[in-house]
């Protein structure tokens, strides 16, 4: 194999996995827009009529629900614009799903979501 072959797909190399991981789904990302959006701001239990939500609330089935069809569970569930308001790109979502769904109650890693 020639120099210039070897550096060609070294380089082809870096730039698809570079590439790939703009797109890929990142649970940390998910963790940090859950705590910052959804748990301190609503659902921490200090305000009255809205539930004390943390990852193990709910099974990871459940969780899925949300996320289907359009996100149209997650969007009944917060009718007053609360998801227009925080204004999240639907790679936040995808993340904060793959974080719900990853620490749901029955994965493997069950997590409170408040340290």
């Amino acid at each position: 194999m020639s120099k210039k072959l070897f550096i060609v797909l070294l380089v082809s190399a870096l730039i698809f996995t570079t590439v790939m991981n703009a797109y890929a789904v990142n649970q940390r990302a998910g963790k940090r827009k859950f705590k910052k959006y959804c748990h301190k701001k609503c659902h921490n239990g200090k305000f009255k009529n809205i539930p004390y939500i943390t990852p193990s609330s709910l099974t990871t089935e459940q969780w899925k629900l949300f996320f289907t069809n359009d996100m149209k569970k997650l969007k009944r569930v917060h009718k007053n614009g609360e998801l227009d308001s925080i204004k999240l790109k639907p790679k936040h979502y995808k993340n904060i799903e793959a974080f719900l769904i990853n620490h749901g109650l029955g994965s493997f890693e069950p997590e409170s979501c408040t340290q």
